[in-house]
C-alpha cells in the first residue's frame, strides 16, 4: 500500500484531531516518519518495547493485546474498512 505525506497526515489528523505538526515531541510520530510509514501496524518491528510501554496490554476493558492486534488490523484493512468495522462494533455492544 502506498502513501503520501498527503494521506499520512490526513489519516493522523483524523486519529489525534490535530497535524502531527503540534505534536513533534511524540515518539510515535518521528519514529513513523523517520521510517516513511503510516502508523505503528505498518512496522517490521511490531510491536516495539517502545509501543508496549505505550499502551499497555492491562488497559482497563480490553482482551490482552488488543492494541497490538487492532494496529495489526488497521495495516490489513485501508482506514475506511477499518474505521467502518469499529463502527459496527462498538454500535454492537451499545
Amino acid at each position: 500500500m502506498g502513501t503520501t505525506a498527503a494521506s499520512v497526515r490526513t489519516i493522523r489528523m483524523s486519529a489525534v484531531g490535530v497535524p502531527p505538526e503540534l505534536h513533534k515531541e511524540c515518539y510515535s510520530i518521528q519514529c513513523c516518519q523517520a521510517k516513511g510509514i503510516e502508523h505503528c501496524g505498518f512496522c517490521e518491528e511490531l510491536p516495539c518495547e517502545k509501543l508496549r510501554t505505550f499502551v499497555p496490554d492491562e488497559s482497563p476493558g480490553c482482551p490482552p493485546v488488543y492494541h497490538i492486534e487492532n494496529l495489526k488490523e488497521r495495516r490489513a484493512n485501508d482506514i475506511e474498512a477499518w474505521l467502518q468495522g469499529h463502527r459496527d462494533k462498538w454500535h454492537e455492544e451499545l
